[in-house]
């Protein structure tokens, strides 16, 4: 399977200590960052769930160690600029064009599946040819 990871995928990654291999864009790593150092992720404590933030630190590290083995295919500007008028006759707007420009740099890259939490938006902006795949089922049986 020649995969695409998209963030959610990547911090899941991250959460449960799975060093992943795929594909991504460069722009993952900021959207990872983002996430971890600024809102932070859901934890527990108790009993009560809680957004925690990691120190940019921190934030940094987790980027180094997760992104390790990730490959990056990038879209250009012009592509880019291509991908948001097919995103337009799509009538896409919002925070989709993310998923969007995601599902774009995926299908230029080869990949024949997308690993994210958010299958809900994603099987509506890839092609029939892309797969959409849990993290879960993506990385059994891998290990940090």
């Amino acid at each position: 399977m020649r995969a695409y990871l998209d963030t959610s995928a990547l911090i899941r990654a991250w959460r449960v200590g799975v060093v992943p291999e795929g594909i991504t864009r460069a722009h993952s790593v900021a959207e990872f960052y983002c996430v971890l150092t600024g809102p932070g992720l859901l934890t527990v404590i108790d009993g009560t769930a809680v957004k925690v933030p990691v120190s940019p630190a921190d934030g940094r590290q987790a980027a180094v160690e997760t992104f390790a083995k990730v490959k990056f295919h990038d879209i250009g500007g012009r592509e880019a600029l291509t991908a948001l008028g097919v995103a337009v006759k799509a009538g896409l707007g919002g925070r989709l064009i993310h998923d969007w420009m995601h599902a774009e740099a995926a299908a230029r890259a080869g990949c024949d599946a997308i690993v994210t939490l958010n299958a809900r938006d994603f099987v509506r902006l890839v092609p029939n040819t892309i797969r959409v795949v849990a993290p879960a089922e993506y990385f059994a049986g891998a290990s940090g």
